[in-house]
């Protein structure tokens, strides 16, 4: 797939924060305090208070300015996190009072506070707090518990626990790795919904991966039959995950995971497969939920989103690729208005956040 550097006109940026704002300095400010407490407690300082930074492995002093803190941490609206004993903390995610959701008990999740970058996956992100609010405020309508679902990426579990309150059946995914998969479960039991939810391994940009296989990779047009899908392992993928995905998936979530390029790369490309229609003919449909990460570049002398801008750029690349190809398939994207989307959990919704629809469209031949 070709790699482009258009932008599309509807692909505006209406509502960039200005990087030099006060609370960007601020948020600035808290990040290096909680750092700071980090490093402190490496050498031997007082400790630090229960909503401060910890690790499950605390990184050597060379990599302390590569940690990254979720804001969700750094402004924590659900009150101050919980140290459990074991080196991660603990939030309770709780609706706000004026929430009309009464019945809905609040989200216990565990998760790490400052990590490197490739642990990110440990911690609570904004885009998943508003993918939980579209699902709880959807429950009546989309996730029913005929509803069944796969999540990319599912990080702590915290999505997975929401769809698994309202859905019939929930897949969770990500990378067996770093103890993400043993977090997501660990967050599944503590609120109740491990029956409903199946935490399986799955990395973008493996081509082994039995999801990946409906289409021949010598031939990613034609499609090829799943032959045979891994058996062993506690997060591995069954024939019968695979046969479920196939004919009864036909919603996917995502949060958070637009923010390194070669998965969004990767992500781009599997949408082809993941986004084609069940079995059983039923269409499928994305919700994908980011957080615009904006810089502004001396360059160019202008605020951008990199991560969320080549999403957009790597996506209109791919359908015109398969333009050129006469594939008569596009994946359409259309940004939703949040600002109609009930606001439910406790938490900071900023203007940098977006929700996405993906589906794929077929295009009538002309004459």
């Amino acid at each position: 797939m070709k790699r482009s550097h258009a932008h599309e006109q509807n692909h505006v940026f209406e509502n960039v924060s200005d990087p030099g704002t006060d609370r960007e300095d601020k948020l600035q400010g808290k990040r290096q305090r909680r750092l700071s407490s980090l490093q402190d407690e490496k050498q031997g300082g007082t400790g630090i208070p229960c909503d401060g930074v910890n690790t499950v492995d605390p990184p050597a002093d060379d990599e302390l300015v590569d940690l990254v803190l979720s804001e969700v941490h750094i402004n924590p609206l659900n009150g101050p996190a919980q140290n459990d004993g074991q080196n991660r903390r603990r939030t309770v995610f709780r609706l706000k009072p004026e929430s009309r959701m009464s019945g809905t008990s609040p989200l216990i999740i565990e998760h790490e506070m400052a990590t490197p970058l490739s642990r990110v996956g440990l911690q609570v992100w904004s885009g998943a707090l508003l993918l939980c609010d579209y699902i709880l405020s959807q429950s009546d309508n989309i996730f029913t518990p005929e509803t069944i679902v796969l999540e990319l990426g599912c990080g702590t579990g915290l999505v997975a626990a929401v769809a698994g309150r309202a859905c019939g059946r929930v897949y969770a995914t990500d990378l067996d790795s770093l103890g993400v998969l043993d977090l997501c479960c660990r967050n599944l039991e503590l609120n109740d919904v491990k029956d409903r939810v199946k935490v399986k391994q799955l990395d973008l940009l493996d081509n082994q991966c039995p999801l990946f296989k409906e289409f021949d990779t010598s031939n990613d047009i034609d499609r090829a039959p799943i032959l045979n899908a891994v058996d062993s392992g506690p997060y591995c993928w069954t024939s019968a995950d695979v046969q479920d995905f196939m004919a009864n998936c036909t919603i996917l979530l995502a949060a958070d995971i637009i923010y390194e390029d070669t998965v969004t790369f990767a992500l781009v490309q599997r949408l082809w497969t993941l986004l084609s229609p069940t079995t059983n003919n039923q269409p499928r449909i994305l919700y994908l939920a980011l957080e615009k990460r904006v810089q502004f570049s001396l360059d160019e002398q202008e605020v951008t989103a990199p991560a969320r801008d080549y999403f957009l750029e790597t996506l209109k690349a791919s359908n015109a690729d398969r333009g050129e190809a006469n594939v008569p398939e596009r994946i359409v994207a259309k940004m939703m208005d949040i600002d109609r989307i009930p606001h439910i959990l406790q938490y900071e919704r900023t203007k940098e956040l977006e929700l996405w629809s993906l589906t794929l469209e077929r295009i009538e031949s002309e004459g």
